[in-house]
């Protein structure tokens, strides 16, 4: 009996050195994905069948992210945001600009810390970890091998399947700047685009 028992206890210590880990690891959610502090993404938006290809540029460290939504046969929507709370929508071919005010500023590089993981979806040909955050107003898909976004869905509906993802690829300065009348009372004129809240 002394045996069996010695046996049992080489076992289990055996086990927890080598099998253990591993099967502990399989039970633990991997981490979220960071940002880089710099970076351009393309991807297609789709808003309840309304299509549009997205420029995202992101700049961490100068606080500000940029979206150019080109509208499926339209005009091109400018959303430049800063951590100022600040965005400016405007479209340079109708001559339209709007400020808006909002609550919190850009995102941060680890925005995704915290959130819930939901395990493992194929998404266009692509093994992804699948997480949501704030009780559900995002998923947010990464490629389980690169850790590259793949898709994101907004509690709406509103789905962006990503087409590229370049690290410290960026806009030009003068391209982050909002036109002049954006700070006219012309900026109270209101954009007539569905893609407002991109």
């Amino acid at each position: 009996m002394r045996s069996a028992t010695i046996c049992l206890t080489c076992w289990l210590l055996l086990s927890s050195s080598f099998g253990g880990s591993n099967a502990t690891s399989l039970t633990v959610p991997p981490e979220p994905p960071v940002w880089p502090e710099t970076f351009h993404a393309v991807a297609v938006q789709n808003r309840s069948g309304s299509l549009a290809l997205v420029d995202l540029y992101y700049e961490w460290q100068r606080g500000r992210n940029a979206n150019l939504i080109h509208s499926q046969l339209g005009t091109t929507l400018y959303d430049i945001e800063y951590t100022n709370h600040t965005s400016y929508y405007f479209n340079l071919e109708e001559g339209t600009c709007r400020k808006i005010t909002f609550p919190v500023g850009i995102l941060t590089p680890d925005w995704l810390a915290n959130a819930t993981y939901l395990g493992t979806e194929n998404v266009d040909a692509h093994d992804t970890h699948v997480w949501t955050k704030a009780d559900g107003f995002i998923k947010y898909y990464a490629d389980v091998h690169t850790g590259l976004p793949v898709r994101w869905i907004f509690f709406d509906g509103a789905q962006f399947e990503i087409l590229s993802f370049v690290v410290n690829e960026t806009l030009p300065d003068a391209d982050w700047q909002a036109p002049s009348y954006c700070f006219t009372d012309k900026s109270q004129k209101l954009l007539h685009n569905t893609v407002l809240m991109a």
